[in-house]
């Protein structure tokens, strides 16, 4: 649900410069690790996007510092109209980030009826939603080498990077989101190794 993209001073530069592996290497396992601050130069644009099946994504909102408070409340604002359903479970998937295990979010998300997942840092072959942010990635690596984006301003950076988000196809979102029962059963049986469905935001 909650991802950060870079803007760059220079994107053509950065697109096609060789890229280093940012997630666990393949013989790491599932290890509850604490997330590296220290990335390449830029402006953050800090996101939280919310999907849904048959319906794509749903919902981005921008956001400066992510606390547990902050994220209670948009628990509070955003699932009752994000997760209207009354039939069905409700699935609230939580990657070991501090603000997500708050009391008050925790509260907060039993309150909407919703089941929590629980897994460790830096695990996208459990998150889905990772697959999503690396998908939108590659889409904005490609865009500034297609049309040859060699400056552009913080909110044209900004506009493009939501409006890639809210194109993504709703048959993409659809297969990421049930993919979710193969992908417990993928980690089983590589015993917490890294699998196909390894992807990093």
């Amino acid at each position: 649900m909650e991802c950060l993209f870079v803007h760059k001073t220079q994107p053509l530069r950065d697109a096609l410069a060789p890229k280093g592996r940012v997630w666990r290497k393949r013989t790491e396992g599932l290890q509850l690790t604490k997330g590296s601050k220290n990335l390449a130069g830029g402006k953050r644009l800090h996101l939280l996007a919310a999907i849904s099946h048959n319906k794509g994504v749903l919902l981005i909102q921008e956001y400066e510092k992510m606390t547990g408070a902050y994220f209670a409340r948009f628990v509070q604002d955003k699932f009752p109209a994000l997760s209207s359903r009354k039939r069905g479970r409700k699935w609230f998937v939580m990657d070991n980030d501090p603000s997500q295990r708050s009391l008050a979010t925790r509260k907060a998300i039993k309150k909407e009826s919703c089941e929590l997942f629980s897994i460790p840092a830096k695990s996208p072959d459990l998150n889905p939603i990772e697959n999503l942010f690396h998908l939108v990635k590659k889409q904005l690596e490609f865009q500034v080498r297609d049309a040859h984006i060699i400056r552009e301003t913080w909110q044209e950076f900004k506009s493009r990077v939501i409006k890639t988000l809210y194109n993504v196809p709703v048959e993409y979102v659809n297969n990421i989101i049930t993919s979710m029962p193969r992908r417990i059963d993928a980690v089983a049986k590589a015993d917490g190794y890294r699998t196909k469905y390894y992807r990093g935001c």
